[in-house]
Parts: structure tokens; sequence; C-alpha cells
């Protein structure tokens, strides 16, 4: 099983997205790995652009994950013929992307997240008492 701390030691500190959306994955439990893995292959997978997204565990910033820090938990299997046959297909994940923005008047701070909690929802790193919002 894949756990947070197996991805908080893949993080880089000084990373930041080049241009386009800042995307941010927060995670509060072991349970959420997987799901949130999958994710991101798929993320990834859709835009060769897209380089890194933030890491955020139990609310605190961890860092930034490449695409080839989220490959690093794939594993790959030589298969003989037949070797499929009577294999489960597992469920396919659909993630969306859902835009953020910190309420406060002349705030600039907002970021894109794949998993949102509205009962847990991520602070403004700027306004730390202030709940980001789903822009509408």
């Amino acid at each position: 099983m894949i756990r947070l701390d197996d991805l908080k030691a893949k993080t880089h500190q000084n990373l930041r997205s080049e241009g386009g959306e800042e995307i941010a994955i927060m995670l509060d439990s072991d349970a959420k790995v997987k799901a949130a893995i999958q994710g991101l292959i798929k993320y990834f997978g859709e835009d060769e652009d897209r380089k890194a997204v933030r890491l955020i565990v139990k609310g605190e910033e961890s860092g930034w994950l490449t695409r080839s820090h989220i490959y690093d938990f794939v594993t790959f299997s030589a298969k003989g013929i037949g070797g499929g046959d009577d294999a489960s297909i597992p469920g396919e994940y659909h993630y969306h992307i859902m835009h953020l923005y910190c309420p406060v008047e002349g705030c600039m701070e907002g970021f894109g997240v794949m998993i949102f909690d509205e009962d847990n929802p991520p602070k403004c790193p700027v306004h730390r008492d202030v709940s980001m919002v789903i822009k509408q």
C-alpha cells in the first residue's frame, strides 16, 4: 500500500508550475492515496505540458510532485499469451479540476484541485484563517 509518507518523500520544495494553471492535490489519509495517484496519472497523461502539482497533506504544504514522481508508483509486468484472461477491470476514476480562490478582496491566491472536501476546505496560503472557495 502506498502511504502519504511515500508521496511526501518524493516532493521537491523549490519547484513551481511553469505557466498555465496551478494544481494542488490535498490528502488527509493513506486511504485516499491510491485513488489520487490514479487521478494524477490520468491528469499528466492528458497533456504533455503538465509538469508538476502541489501536494498538501493534512492542510500543510508538502512540496511539488512531478510527472516522473507519480510514474514511480506505477508497476508494470510482462504477461504471456492469455496472461490477462480472467483479470478484473478496476473502475475508472473520473477526476475534474475545481478552481479555488481566496474570497478576501484583493487576494490573488488561487489554484485548481481534484479532490475537495467541503467540510474541510483548504486554507488560503496567504490568509491562513480563511477557507478557499470554489470558483463558479
